[in-house]
């Protein structure tokens, strides 16, 4: 399973456009990994080597994926 937060992060890399206001991608991955990938990600992100959200996005990213997990 520790694939999955390499290519997390390559995705998230090489699609930027697509990926980082996807809140369907964010339920997705919330919803697949565990305590110790989600550790992983947070040392990814904290280190710069991940960005998942723009400053000016993360308020509509989280609504979207909040209204996204109560529809699902």
């Amino acid at each position: 399973m520790r694939m999955f937060i390499y290519l997390i992060t390559d995705v998230y890399a090489h699609l930027a456009g697509a990926t980082i206001t996807n809140p369907e991608l964010m339920l997705l991955i919330c919803s697949t990994i565990d305590g110790t990938q989600l550790l992983e990600l947070m040392c990814k992100i904290l280190q710069g080597h991940l960005i998942m959200f723009k400053k000016d996005s993360i308020l509509a990213v989280l609504s979207k994926y909040i209204y996204c997990t109560i529809c699902v």
